[in-house]
């Protein structure tokens, strides 16, 4: 096998072993099964590393038995918590009784002790020296211990993995993405800082007995700028499944990298899976993430049985783009695009999406204007009856003026009430013509005036002539009472002259 292939194996086999060794105890034998059927070298290559890194050895790292003697300066030491790609973590208390405290001790194995990691050893200490979050583990003390190996002392935080704690948990939506924010704030101030934290993935995220999450490790991290230690040459280690493409090229990096670790820490928290095959090998997951894009959000919902969030697909995919620059800004901006969704705005990643805007405002502001429409239609309505009885009442005005001027003219052309034979034949002319001028000549009048003055004019007519027989027949009976009274006058003359 040549020197390059030798290379490539060896960095397969790294990259494979720090990602085994970021899982918890219980995931890693379904991992090393789903290799055995992909690569089967590599996998029993990883068991014989596992086996060997539980073996004890005395002589190179002082394990197991050390832990009941190892001692460090004001700190007794209780257990081993983990190690990881640079040292080992101790869990210890304070023992010169100045208050009780159980702290998180780290310190550089011996067997990677060397001028560039004792250098990037005490960079790390005085990064989280310069950091003072709610949401990362805080630096407590420091110093070196009797053989004059360094160490530093952060905050204990007794909690689970992220992705562990939101599964066993079972979490909402919701609650997931205010827990990443959470992180994407604690990596923004690091920024500020000009930290760049260069491994955010779940194994150093924990969430605390509170819920509260807290960002840890910065073993890896290094300041804006530092042409030193800004490339993964070198033994550097990374988790590969957490690598943005620079890192896995070997470019210099920046935060960039950090806001790419935090889209995939998101896609994983809420898809519970990775957007990358995994399970496919080191060297295929590498080529994965320089060339292929990722699984989409949206399906791997699907295949979860939810409903797919269009929003939070486009804030992974921003978020994990190929190159830098076409990245979030800043971790702040990540951050601050989950504070939009969680408070149903439209979200930056999104930006130039027609009726998306719109869209996001009707979800966000429903009530509102359903109240509004609501206003807005009952107002409608209330004008409408309105203006319903204005025109009823300008109908009425209009029926009563008509009326009264036919009835003037009407009665200003009928006879005087004195009997008179012809008077019911020209009344009934009079109607007649006053008839016709409603039917020809007056276009403007409704169908219930025209039909109201036809009915006035007719019962004007029958009137008047009831009247007129009324006023013949008193006629009559007057001249047969005066007929009667000459001949009762006339009898009583012949009687008296008898």
């Amino acid at each position: 096998m040549s020197s390059a292939s030798l290379a490539i194996d060896y960095r397969r086999l790294k990259d494979a072993f720090f990602e085994l060794q970021s899982m918890e105890p219980q995931q890693r034998p379904p991992a090393l099964a789903r290799m055995q059927t992909t690569d089967p070298q590599l996998a029993d290559a990883l068991r014989e590393l596992l086996a060997a890194d539980e073996v004890t050895v005395p002589e190179l790292d002082e394990i197991d038995s050390e832990s009941a003697t190892r001692e460090f300066p004001r700190y007794r030491v209780l257990r081993e918590l983990g190690r990881g790609g640079m040292g080992r973590v101790w869990l210890a208390q304070r023992s010169d009784g100045s208050y009780h405290q159980q702290v998180a001790i780290k310190e550089l194995d011996r067997s990677r002790w060397s001028t560039t990691e004792a250098k990037r050893f005490a960079r790390e200490r005085q990064i989280l020296a310069d950091l003072q979050h709610p949401n990362i583990a805080p630096l407590v003390d420091g110093g070196t211990d009797s053989a004059g190996k360094p160490f530093l002392v952060t905050a204990f935080v007794d909690g689970q993995r992220i992705d562990t704690y939101c599964r066993e948990h079972a979490l909402h939506l919701r609650r997931r993405i205010e827990l990443v924010r959470d992180v994407a704030l604690a990596v923004a101030y690091a920024h500020r800082k000009l930290i760049v934290h260069r491994d955010v993935k779940p194994a150093n995220v924990l969430v605390d007995k509170e819920g509260h999450a807290k960002l840890l490790d910065f073993g890896i991290a290094t300041l804006v700028g530092d042409a030193e230690l800004t490339t993964t040459e070198g033994g550097v280690p990374l988790t590969l499944r957490y690598a943005a493409p620079e890192q896995v090229r070997g470019d210099r990096v920046g935060v960039a990298c950090d806001i790419y670790a935090l889209g995939v820490l998101l896609y994983e928290v809420i898809a519970q899976e990775s957007p990358y095959p995994v399970n496919q090998g080191a060297a295929a997951l590498a080529q994965a993430i320089l060339t292929a894009e990722p699984m989409p959000l949206t399906r791997a919902m699907v295949k979860q049985g939810r409903t797919p969030d269009h929003d939070l697909q486009a804030i992974c995919a921003r978020a994990m783009r190929k190159r830098p620059d076409e990245r979030y800004p800043s971790a702040e901006d990540f951050a601050s695009d989950l504070q939009r969704y969680l408070d149903f705005q439209p979200i930056q990643a999104r930006q130039g999406e027609h009726w998306y805007v719109l869209r996001k405002s009707l979800r966000r502001y429903w009530m509102i204007i359903a109240l509004g429409a609501m206003v807005v239609t009952f107002g409608l309505l209330h004008v409408y009856r309105l203006d319903q009885q204005l025109q009823a009442t300008a109908r009425e005005r209009d029926k009563a003026s008509t009326i009264s001027e036919f009835m003037v003219t009407l009665f200003r052309g009928a006879p005087d009430a004195a009997p008179d034979p012809d008077a019911v034949r020209r009344k009934r002319e009079l109607v007649d013509n006053a008839q016709r001028q409603i039917a020809l000549a007056d276009t403007k009048l409704s169908d219930d005036v025209r039909s109201y003055l036809f009915l006035r004019s007719e019962m004007y007519t029958l009137t008047s002539a009831h009247r007129s027989r009324r006023s013949s027949l008193s006629a009559r009976r007057c001249d047969s009472s005066r007929t009667a009274m000459t001949i009762s006058r006339a009898s009583s003359s012949r009687l008296s002259w008898r």
